[in-house]
């Protein structure tokens, strides 16, 4: 008898491949018991079958999970060190610390923010006078342009 799965010939006595070990096909028809066998064997393989492909697929998620945290970390996690780096160097080791560096910075350049509103309110207030006086030498100049166009024309004795 010829095993179908690896064309080697087997005994006619033998329910087994001697080469490969699969099931040899008899003429005669299965019992229920080898049936079964039979059907548990094929699922077995099956199964088997499966759970390599679940291992290679699992293998490859992790290893492009790996990839991306590489990637993650070398993007993410540099500028955090330096970042680090530069807290400790300003000698920040808490939050607190940061804070009240912050709010001293705060209540230095409070006043200075405050000087510079009064400075700019004030330099408005010289802009409006400046444009009112402006506006009033051109009119006072729309006023006279037509003497001192006469005059020209005229001379000064006219």
């Amino acid at each position: 008898m010829q095993c179908l799965k690896c064309n080697a010939q087997n005994p006619e006595d033998k329910k087994f491949c001697g080469d490969c070990g699969a099931q040899l096909k008899s003429s005669a028809p299965l019992s229920e018991s080898d049936l079964r066998a039979h059907i548990r064997t094929v699922i077995r393989e099956e199964l088997a079958d499966q759970r390599v492909v679940e291992v290679e697929i699992t293998e490859k998620v992790l290893g492009k999970l790996s990839d991306w945290a590489k990637l993650l970390s070398y993007f993410a996690g540099i500028p955090l060190a330096a970042a680090l780096l530069l807290f400790g160097f300003l000698g920040v080791k808490k939050y607190a610390d940061l804070s009240a560096l912050a709010s001293a910075a705060e209540s230095k350049i409070a006043p200075v923010i405050a000087k510079a509103q009064a400075n700019s309110a004030a330099v408005e207030k010289q802009t409006e006078m400046m444009k009112s006086e402006s506006q009033a030498v051109e009119d006072q100049i729309s006023k006279l342009k037509p003497k001192i166009s006469s005059w020209v024309i005229a001379g000064p004795l006219a």
